[in-house]
């Protein structure tokens, strides 16, 4: 054919299945990567699941109890990846790790006031997974994002009061200090976090009068 179309006669039905079969995989691998779990695959195992899913095979296990086990095992292997992740980054001389387990890098320290967990803080931050990729960022915004330091996760209570205005930290948050076993948002159950974070400006609680 001359125009570019493709000629269905001449891909026969068990082709065409194998290459969707292929195009599948490629994408549901690639999910794998993301993940950083494609070493945590038992192949065999996944297509039996899919041919059953695909088959409408009847078992005692259902769409539900799947999700379920899914949920649990992203998790457990979130855990995993995390405590694995803390444990070698402590082993950088230029990282210090507090009694909770928040570890932290300075990159710039600061001249001014530390702030305390009553007062509010302006702030310029990147959130990371563990992986680098970045999830959230206020860098380029006109102004620094204003808190109060109790409004905020465990890991950044603590670790915020360790600075001084004009400081630049690096901190690496457990999954306890940070969205614990729930996650929230794009953070998943148990994911131990970074976050780069400038203090711009400590305001210091006034009480009412």
């Amino acid at each position: 054919m001359e125009d570019g179309s493709v000629d269905s006669s001449k891909v026969s039905r068990s082709i065409g299945s194998y290459a969707i079969g292929v195009n599948e995989a490629i994408v549901l691998v690639s999910s794998f990567v993301d993940k950083h779990i494609e070493n945590e695959i038992v192949p065999m195992t996944l297509v039996k699941g899919i041919q059953d899913g695909f088959n409408g095979v009847e078992t005692n296990y259902s769409l539900e109890d799947a999700q379920f086990d899914l949920t649990t095992y992203y998790a457990d292997l979130n855990k995993k990846a995390g405590e694995a992740f803390l444990s070698k980054n402590k082993e950088n001389p230029a990282v210090v790790e507090t009694a909770s387990g928040l570890q932290y890098k300075i990159f710039e320290e600061g001249n001014g006031v530390k702030p305390n967990t009553t007062d509010s803080v302006a702030v310029y931050y990147v959130g990371r997974f563990i992986t680098g990729e970045e999830f959230e960022s206020t860098i380029g915004l006109e102004s620094p994002v204003r808190f109060s330091l109790f409004q905020v996760i465990k890991g950044w209570t603590e670790g915020i009061q360790l600075m001084r205005e004009g400081a630049k930290y690096r901190f690496y948050v457990p999954y306890t200090l940070a969205y614990g076993e729930e996650g929230g948002g794009p953070i998943e159950p148990y994911s131990a976090l970074m976050f780069d974070i400038e203090l711009v400006k400590v305001i210091k609680y006034q009480p009412n009068h």
